[in-house]
């Protein structure tokens, strides 16, 4: 099982080949997921709290191993009325009493979690597993080795993959858009997929999660004498469970069992965390969404970023680039940048600037200077044996 876990680990170690997503992209299909399946793992240990069920029934003679997996099939509950009741006054646990005067409230998630948490953790992946088939290994066929092996390249060599590279952008001129666009859905996929999960887990855990981490905070700052803890709650350690059987006469006998969900102790810090790293993701994806639409709309804005970016060239030479390059090539511009070395991505650019400025007209009559003409693909390049 703790191998399990170095599993989970080495999905955490940077990527080497080069790709288009961005770091916030990451955070979702690469940590998110790693957290799912972690705490999944987490939840099937067993073997470190003994059994996650254990039940008693007084004098019964009922084995405990059969009171047990009924309970634990078949669901246990606590009453509502009895959740903020005083221990050993009014109630002998959180959620324990007489329950014929009261509503009572089923516990049955507690089965379902690693299956759950599984099926987040597909769902987290799943906007990469898109991007993965749109994109297809586009960003690593663009580099061409750019990346890694750039600073050990003698000079020739790497000016000749440079060339390479900017006659790729210059003939695909205003050609990236539909690419470009496609990520960004990817992008909105990430944030409906993360508010979703919010809303999926509240149903989950019985509409019990979107203020769980919230009243967690408020319950340690609430004096230790009168504070209920709201993750008993949610995960209550002591259920009750009714187990009917035939008496000796044939008659319908009622049994009363205890059940200690040992395995709760464990589930209440794994949707605790789950519930603040949700909203931490949700707020950092929206975030990147508003700077990702203000890139849309405004040539100001992307104009500026670049600028940032490509710091060791000339402000002649980024405006030389910028202002023949829609929203499609800024995009593989700054993930040109995340990609390549700053010194390599800067000698490109002073390149680039130059063959744009003094208008390389062989190659930009083979631009499509129409937004809306057909896409230029790495296989409409005479030499593409050069990029893959």
């Amino acid at each position: 099982m703790l191998g399990s876990f170095g599993a989970v680990a080495s999905n955490l170690k940077p990527s080497a080949s080069p790709r288009a997503d961005t770091f916030v992209f990451k955070l979702h299909y690469k940590i998110t997921v790693a957290i799912l399946i972690a705490a999944m793992l987490l939840n099937c240990m067993t073997n470190f709290i003994g059994n996650p069920i254990n039940c008693m029934l007084g004098g019964s003679k009922i084995p405990e191993q059969t009171i047990n997996m009924y309970c634990w099939i078949s669901s246990t509950f606590s009453i509502p009325m009895y959740w903020t009741a005083k221990v050993g006054e009014g109630a002998p646990h959180p959620g324990l009493g007489n329950p014929t005067d009261y509503d009572t409230h089923y516990h049955a998630y507690y089965q379902w979690v690693p299956f759950f948490l599984f099926l987040q953790a597909l769902l987290f992946y799943g906007p990469h597993y898109i991007w993965r088939l749109v994109d297809n290994g586009k960003m690593k066929c663009i580099v061409q080795g750019l990346d890694s092996t750039s600073m050990i390249l003698k000079e020739e060599e790497r000016k000749k993959k440079e060339k390479i590279l900017g006659d790729y952008f210059i003939q695909n001129l205003h050609g990236h858009n539909s690419w470009s666009f496609k990520f960004v859905f990817c992008e909105i996929l990430n944030f409906v997929n993360v508010i979703g999960n919010i809303y999926f887990t509240d149903k989950f855990l019985g509409y019990q999660f979107t203020t769980y981490g919230s009243e967690a905070v408020s319950f340690l700052r609430q004096p230790l004498e009168s504070r209920v803890d709201p993750m008993v709650k949610v995960f209550p350690r002591v259920t009750k469970c009714t187990f009917h059987m035939y008496g000796p006469s044939g008659s319908i006998q009622q049994h009363d069992a205890l059940c200690v969900l040992a395995l709760n102790i464990i589930n209440e810090k794994i949707f605790l965390f789950i519930w603040f790293w949700f909203v931490i993701l949700a707020v950092i994806t929206g975030l990147q969404l508003v700077h990702r639409f203000a890139t849309l709309g405004s040539p100001l804005f992307r104009h500026s970023l670049l600028s940032r970016r490509a710091r060791f060239n000339t402000k002649s030479e980024v405006d030389a680039v910028i202002r023949k390059c829609q929203f499609g090539d800024w995009f593989l511009l700054s993930s040109l940048d995340r990609n390549l070395n700053s010194f390599v991505f800067s000698e490109f650019m002073s390149d680039l600037a130059l063959e744009l400025d003094t208008g390389s007209s062989n190659n930009m009559e083979m631009a499509p200077l129409n937004p809306s003409a057909p896409e230029y693909s790495l296989a409409s390049i005479p030499d593409k044996e050069k990029f893959c």
